[in-house]
């Protein structure tokens, strides 16, 4: 039960590189933002501080990015806890700003603090939301880090705050703007052919990891593909088996290194001692079960009985 998991993990951590390598711009630019903004409020010692550790956190996490990206084998639980461990703490770190604003006697400051919080919580329900290890985890130091603020809030008096506090304001509202209509760019492209082609080869290669050495994957055409696996004991096994092969089909998919994309499927089961030994029975019934997963409202997947349907 661990393996499957780890190997769960392991796909989720190599994603998660690739949508920090792709963002590491974007982080770097808004970065350099809120230092200046900081060293305008503060000074340079807290600005020069900041500075540093977010330039740490994002060392340390290109480094392991491309270590990542050049191992050709299975990620080890070492390199996986590595990735989550740096990501979790820099959570902490890139929150530090709206620590510090949310300590100045200015209303204005105040806000920008929260809209620079906010953000961080928009940068991770948008990068991570279809890595669920990564998305929740990264939440909670979020979540302490709004805690951690209005604790620091609540023992401060605040002015209104001068139209220019509240003019570098509006510019944080405006660049959280920007971001998020450039993340509604990038999920609204219309994908080419070539992604389509893509998406079919890495639909087979998982199903080929789904029958590993015991079965055989193929695909019959179109999006249409077949995994045959030999001596099943039991219906309830053919069923495990669809719903693994179902969970890792509909996992997100990365194309050219930036574009997530998805699809849904559904499974149908066709199995020897319901169906007869002929392969042509036995297709006939699994392609009878997957028009009846395809049209169910709750399953996704549907097993053969002849009780049930017909042989076509």
């Amino acid at each position: 039960m661990f393996l499957p998991k780890l190997d769960y993990l392991r796909y989720q951590t190599r994603f998660a590189v690739h949508i920090a390598a792709r963002d590491l711009g974007k982080r770097l630019a808004t970065a350099a933002l809120i230092v200046g903004l900081v060293f305008w409020v503060k000074g340079a010692e807290h600005a020069a501080g900041i500075g540093l550790v977010l330039a740490a956190y994002e060392i340390a996490g290109t480094w392991l990015y491309r270590r990542i990206a050049d191992l050709d084998e299975d990620i080890s639980l070492r390199y996986i806890l590595a990735v989550w461990a740096v990501n979790w703490s820099s959570v902490i770190a890139y929150a530090w700003p709206a620590f510090v604003l949310s300590q100045e006697p200015s209303a204005a400051l105040l806000l920008g603090g929260f809209l620079w919080l906010f953000g961080v919580f928009v940068h991770i329900s948008n990068s991570f939301a279809s890595l669920p290890f990564f998305n929740w985890s990264l939440m909670v130091p979020s979540f302490a880090s709004a805690f951690v603020v209005f604790y620091l809030a609540a023992r401060n008096e605040f002015l209104r705050g001068s139209p220019l506090e509240w003019a570098v304001t509006t510019g944080l509202m405006g660049v959280y703007i920007l971001n998020s209509l450039d993340t509604l760019h990038k999920k609204k492209d219309t994908h080419s052919h070539d992604a389509g082609d893509h998406l079919l080869r890495e639909i087979g290669h998982r199903l080929r990891n789904v029958a590993r050495e015991i079965g055989l994957a193929a695909r019959l055409g179109g999006d249409e593909f077949i995994i045959a696996i030999p001596d099943l004991s039991s219906d309830n096994l053919a069923e495990r088996l669809a719903r693994l092969t179902l969970e890792e089909v509909e996992q997100p998919y990365l194309y050219n290194l930036q574009t997530e994309l998805r699809v849904s499927a559904s499974v149908g089961i066709g199995i020897c001692r319901h169906t007869g030994a002929e392969v042509e029975a036995l297709c006939s019934a699994a392609d009878k079960a997957m028009y009846s997963a395809k049209t169910s409202t709750t399953e996704k997947s549907s097993c053969f009985h002849r009780h049930d349907f017909p042989l076509r």
